[in-house]
């Protein structure tokens, strides 16, 4: 975990005495998480320049209906071709987050890590080239495949207390079951996430209509029981009236709302 951003008030602190502060921690799934996500999406929206972003995803274990789950929501932030990285690197640290890793391609970033331990939200914000998204098909195939889910479940329960205050450890451990896992995904679902048909457009007041059967559709796909359906209904808050207002983007494929 490297944490060295400007505004990291982590930065004299080793990673021994930062494994302390965050140990990992799993607790039983809940469907809050998801609710986490779709609002840090939106207020996503409204820091990062969205003309140079291709798909803003949520990944990582919480993103997978039923298993147990470090509370931490991560998402994956993808970036169209020839858009300036460290210009939207800015942009996020500007919204509350903190540079935990940067390398050619990729930058990292967490947002409720405080002084004093987590926050009650947690985000973990992973900003990729577009099509630089294996996390997308790992949780597809946990997603699908019910026993595969199992298995990483019991895997990751099996490590927890021994690498509690080691996180690298606890990763490094899990790498040969995710990059099998995978594999059989990518085989699978050949092409899935592809990006180059798609970028973000600015949306209309007549696309309200289909930007809710998209959302709605979306999230039915992993199989929510209709109560969740329900409070999705009720919170989705994209009116004609919303999209006069604010400035709101659909991943459009030939100017009309694709995903």
């Amino acid at each position: 975990m490297m944490m060295k951003d400007r505004q990291d008030p982590f930065s004299g602190m080793s990673l021994e005495e930062l494994w302390q502060l965050f140990p990992v921690f799993l607790t039983e799934h809940r469907p809050v998480w998801a609710q986490w996500y779709q609002e840090e999406r939106e207020r996503l929206f409204g820091i990062l320049p969205m003309e140079d972003i291709c798909e803003i995803s949520h990944v990582g274990s919480t993103s997978i209906p039923s298993i147990w789950a470090k509370p931490i929501v991560d998402i994956l932030v993808e970036m169209r071709e020839g858009g300036d990285m460290q210009a939207v690197k800015e942009h996020i640290i500007g919204g509350g987050y903190i540079c935990m890793m940067e390398k050619p391609g990729r930058i990292s970033f967490n947002r409720g890590y405080t002084p004093s331990g987590f926050a009650e939200k947690v985000f973990h914000l992973h900003l990729r080239e577009a099509g630089d998204n294996d996390e997308l098909y790992f949780r597809d195939y946990l997603r699908e495949h019910p026993e595969a889910a199992r298995e990483y479940e019991e895997l990751k329960l099996g490590l927890w207390k021994e690498y509690e205050h080691d996180r690298d450890g606890y990763t490094e451990q899990k790498t040969a079951v995710v990059e099998r896992f995978t594999r059989e995904a990518k085989s699978l679902y050949p092409g899935r996430y592809k990006r180059q048909a798609l970028g973000f457009v600015r949306a209309e007041p007549e696309d309200t209509e289909a930007l809710r059967r998209l959302a709605r559709a979306s999230e039915a796909h992993w199989g929510y029981d209709e109560a969740f359906m329900e409070h999705f209904d009720a919170g989705f808050n994209v009116t004609e009236d919303f999209i006069r207002r604010n400035p709101v983007y659909a991943a459009g494929e030939r100017g009309c709302p694709a995903a």
